[in-house]
Order: C-alpha cells, then structure tokens, then sequence
C-alpha cells in the first residue's frame, strides 16, 4: 500500500515538472516537408483519338564562321598616258625635213639673183646615171617651189636641168620644164594620194643636147602644205 501511494506521488510531481521544462525549451519545430514539384501531366486525349505528339524543341546549330577570306580584287590602276604623237605641221619645207633617199645639201640658195632660204638641192645625172630624191609627204595636199640651177653653181656653165616630179608609183604630178643658169621656174602640183614624193633631174648640153650631168639643181623654199 505504500509502495503504490509512493508511486502515485511521484507522477503527480512529475507531470507539472515535464510541462513547465517543455515550455521553457519551446516545441520543436516541425520537421520541414521538402516539396516536391510533379511534371505536368499530359493531357489525355479521348478515346479513339491520338495524342498530339509533343516533340522536343529543337536548337538550330549556330552558324558556322566563314572560314574564306573574303576575295580582295585587284584595283584598277590607269596607265599613265604615252607620249603624245606629235600631229605634223599644216606647212612644212622639204630643207626641215629629212629625205628618205638621195638627199644632197639644204640651206640658203641664190637662183637667178634671188635668195631662197629654205632651199634643197638635186644632183643631176645622165639617163644612165639619173636616181630620184624621194621625200615623205603623206597627209599633204600641195607642193610648191621656185626651180633653177644656183648662181654660184661650178658646173652650170652650158648646161640644161630637164626636172620632173612623180608619186611613188612613177605618175607625173606635173609637167617636166627645162631651166638653165640665170633662170628660174615656179612650179606648183596637188599631192592628193601622194606619200613620197621623187624629184628627178636629168642634165644635157646646151648646145648639142647630149646628156650631160654633174651638176645641181635647186628647189628654192620648196614646202609642203596640208
């Protein structure tokens, strides 16, 4: 009997004492819940009826870097102009210009008392020994000049210059004339067609009118012009 009211009273005191020391620790905290998130369900379609199947969305691969190196082209560069040609002149005397064949001295020559600057001299031969003075006229339309044996000629004496001029293919471009010493002759001609121009002269004697040559004759201020 006094064990068991001993035994009572112990858990009379010990229940007050159990719940003032849990008020004073607190309660514990309830253990924490870790939520968890489903996947979303798929939707069911009704029977009879197939799903929709969701494919994965896809990721288009990234653009590759052009691996070529853009083509660099070549500028265009200009060439510096040539030279320019030179047009010829629209008067040109023959004394400036350079004879293709047979030139035979240029300068100031006297004919018949009168001094012709611009002047070019032809030998003269015999029909055997005659050869033509050839000079360049292509894109001329006019020769002209003052024709005669020069006044201080050595070998003028008794002589007769027989002078004819032709193209390039032998035509006459005008009529041939004799001169003598002391005498002169203006001719002019059209050089239409005409690239080189030959000048021939033939000499003879004045009084028999055999061939007779060694000597010059003169082309005083002999020009071209277009």
């Amino acid at each position: 009997m006094v064990g068991v009211s001993a035994t009572f009273f112990v858990a009379l005191i010990a229940r007050p004492v159990e719940r003032a020391w849990d008020q004073a620790l607190g309660d514990p905290a309830p253990a924490a819940t870790t939520a968890t998130t489903s996947p979303p369900s798929a939707t069911l379609a009704p029977p009879g009826v197939e799903s929709p199947s969701v494919e994965p969305p896809t990721s288009e691969p990234a653009a590759e870097p052009n691996s070529e190196s853009p083509s660099l082209e070549p500028e265009e560069t200009t060439d510096p102009p040539g030279p320019a040609i030179a047009e010829a002149p629209t008067t040109a005397y023959l004394s400036d210009l350079r004879a293709l064949k047979n030139s035979y001295g240029n300068g100031p020559y006297s004919i018949a008392g009168k001094t012709y600057d611009q002047s070019v001299r032809k030998y003269c031969g015999t029909p055997s020994s005659s050869s033509s003075q050839v000079w360049p006229v292509a894109g001329y339309a006019k020769f002209s000049a003052t024709v005669g044996i020069a006044d201080d000629e050595q070998d003028g004496l008794d002589r007769i210059a027989h002078v004819s001029f032709k193209d390039q293919s032998g035509n006459e471009l005008t009529n041939p004339f004799d001169v003598r010493l002391g005498q002169s002759h203006r001719v002019e001609f059209d050089l239409k067609g005409t690239v080189q121009l030959q000048i021939l002269c033939v000499g003879k004697d004045t009084k028999t009118g055999n061939p007779r040559g060694l000597f010059g004759v003169v082309m005083g201020d002999a020009r071209i012009d277009q």
